[in-house]
Formats: structure tokens, sequence, C-alpha cells
């Protein structure tokens, strides 16, 4: 198979509405969120509009790591419905968080698969699960590594994986207007949702509006009609201003 090909069959999965798991209870992910809201305040900033945004945003360093860990593995039990958004928020007050880059583990995994190295790079996949799940990208490097392994289960589970992480970005807005602009952790998920949605990037700004900034991506859908959609780049913004300071 192509990787042409390969690619094209890992979108049809993705997006495929109708890929059947096992349902366990929700009761862990809600008294979670209800302890994560009480928590001190986070690393990002100590900004009200930043902390409106998502109680994960509040969650203080010290906890963030325990909090990551417990939201994932209800994710683990109950992949179609897991709470990725909060999974994604939460990171951003870990040590890890890196707002503007990849990091070295999916340079790896990405290296191992263009030197058709998938058994090796379904091993390092499986080293680092917890620390990259959050991340798109991986679990697409995932499904190509257990694809070409011929484990069809595992690709499958991570491209449910991929489609669920996107899809609490798009879910949450409509990305039309800065109000209701897609709110993101690192730029690269803004290429991430752009590729999910069949949209080609033409151009890219960052605005400001009442204080907040957003990317406006001038981009063309797979109609050929232009439109213009908006990521809230408010938290990895911040992060780097933090780092410039």
């Amino acid at each position: 198979m192509t990787t042409k090909m390969l690619t094209i069959c890992f979108i049809c999965i993705m997006k495929n509405k109708f890929i059947q798991h096992i349902k366990l209870s929700g009761v862990l992910s809600l008294i979670l969120l209800a302890s994560a809201c009480s928590l001190f305040k986070g690393k990002i900033t100590d900004s009200p509009e930043i902390e409106s945004m998502h109680p994960m945003l509040t969650v203080s360093q010290d906890s963030a790591d325990d909090v990551y860990r417990n939201l994932l593995d209800t994710i683990m039990e109950d992949p179609a419905n897991g709470d990725y958004q909060a999974l994604r928020m939460v990171h951003t007050q870990t040590s890890d968080y890196t707002p503007y880059s990849d990091n070295e583990h999916l340079e790896k995994i990405k290296n191992l698969l263009d030197a058709e190295q998938y058994s090796v790079a379904t091993e390092v996949i499986k080293s680092v699960y917890y620390k990259q799940f959050h991340v798109p990208m991986f679990h697409y490097y995932a499904f190509v590594a257990w694809k070409r392994s011929g484990n069809e289960d595992m690709a499958t589970i991570h491209s449910l994986y991929y489609r669920k992480l996107i899809e609490s970005i798009t879910e949450n807005g409509d990305g039309k207007t800065p109000e209701t602009a897609w709110l993101i952790t690192n730029v690269s998920e803004e290429y991430r949702v752009l590729e999910f949605l069949d949209m080609e990037l033409q151009s890219q700004n960052l605005i400001t509006k009442k204080g907040m900034h957003f990317d406006q991506m001038e981009v063309t859908d797979s109609t050929g009609n232009e439109k213009s959609v908006y990521f809230n780049i408010e938290i990895p913004f911040s992060m780097l201003m933090q780092e410039k300071e």
C-alpha cells in the first residue's frame, strides 16, 4: 500500500462515525473534573480570561500530571466518550507542555517510519504513550506504524483517538469568527484541523481582538470555496510571552 493510499485510508477511518467501542461508566471523569475545578491556579498565566476558557486551565502544575494521567485512564477505558478537550487543556499545565513545536519523540517516530522500521516504531510509541497521547500527530504516526505492522485493531483505535482529539477542537466553536474560534493548545493543531476538514491553507495572519490573540486562516475548502477560519491561540501565545520575559 502506498503512502498516499495509506493516508486516504486513515482519513476515511478517522471520519467514520460508526466505530463501536464498549461504553463504561463516566462517573470517574465527572469526579475528576469537579476535583480539578477546585485546584489552585495553573502556570500559564493569572489571566482570568484564559482561566475562564476551561476549568482545567486552573489546575496547579503540581497536580497537573496526576489529573492528566487520570483523565487518560478514563479515555482508554471508554475511548468513544472520553473528555479529550480536558486532556489537552490540562496538559498545558504540565512541565512537558511545548506550545510552538513538536517534540523529539515525534521526530524519532517519524524517522523510524521513514526508514520503514515499523516494529521499532511501535516500541517507541508504546514507551511514550502517556506523554504523547494528547498530540494528534502521535496517533497518525501510530496508525501508520501499526497498519504497516499488520495490526488492524491497533491502527483503528489510533485513528479513533486522532479523530476524537481533532473533534475536541472543532466541536467547541465553528471557527467562523474570533468569538467562535477554535481553541488550540499547540500551533500544530491548527494544521491538523485544516487537514481533517479538507481545507487548504492560502495565508495566515495574527490578529487581536479585545486583548486576545487569534490566527486568521484564509483557506480553500474541498469544493473550491474560499473562506476565513479562526483559531484562538491565546494559550500558546501567553506561554511564549512568559518565556520571553
